[in-house]
């Protein structure tokens, strides 16, 4: 009975100990939330037809339109058909990437998403979440619009007719020139 007693003792003093220095770990600070204003994270990602998008692709040319979604968000499988629409109005006006976070989603899933809503629109698999963590997104779906200097206009709270508005994302407010993005992508990567 002792000997149990000891031993009892001593895994309880080894699970508080490790309780105690989980909570003693330094708590690394959330990247602060993108918000309307600010320049637009630069990002390299591919996309499920194997091309690579890249935000700086857009800058000076066309706005763009950022979703980041997950196929098990039902809020995100109701935007489907609209963004499908948005697509099909807007496309040559508005670049629509859909951007998988790769919350508890693998390719294959994403794949087989693709397939069953047959959408229009690009997507884009964030391997790591990176690119999710950078624009501080910390739920699905969240969505952005970036105007052609690279710019946040819009972070969820979309307006109800987009076509009425993508005109004013060809120009800043400021009229200001172009913005240059800043690269962190090294080299050839896939992801950053």
């Amino acid at each position: 009975m002792m000997v149990q007693m000891t031993q009892l003792l001593k895994h309880i003093k080894w699970i508080m100990l490790m309780v105690c220095a989980w909570c003693a770990m330094p708590v690394q600070a959330a990247d602060p939330t993108l918000a309307v204003g600010d320049k637009a994270p630069h990002f390299r990602l591919v996309a499920m037809d194997g091309s690579v998008e890249t935000l700086s692709d857009y800058i000076g040319r066309q706005p763009v339109y950022l979703i980041f979604w997950n196929t098990w968000c039902g809020h995100c499988i109701h935007k489907v058909p609209q963004v499908m629409q948005t697509q099909k109005e807007l496309g040559s006006k508005l670049k629509i990437i859909a951007i998988n976070t790769s919350w508890s989603d693998s390719l294959a899933e994403v794949r087989a998403f693709q397939q069953r809503f047959q959408t229009n629109y690009q997507i884009v698999f964030d391997d790591g979440a990176k690119v999710t963590d950078r624009y501080g997104v910390w739920g699905a779906p969240t969505e952005f619009i970036i105007d052609v200097h690279g710019i946040v206009r819009h972070r969820d709270d979309l307006p109800k007719d987009l076509s009425a508005r993508v005109a004013s994302w060809q120009f800043s407010e400021t009229e200001e020139p172009a913005i240059k993005l800043v690269s962190t992508c090294e080299g050839e990567q896939t992801s950053c």
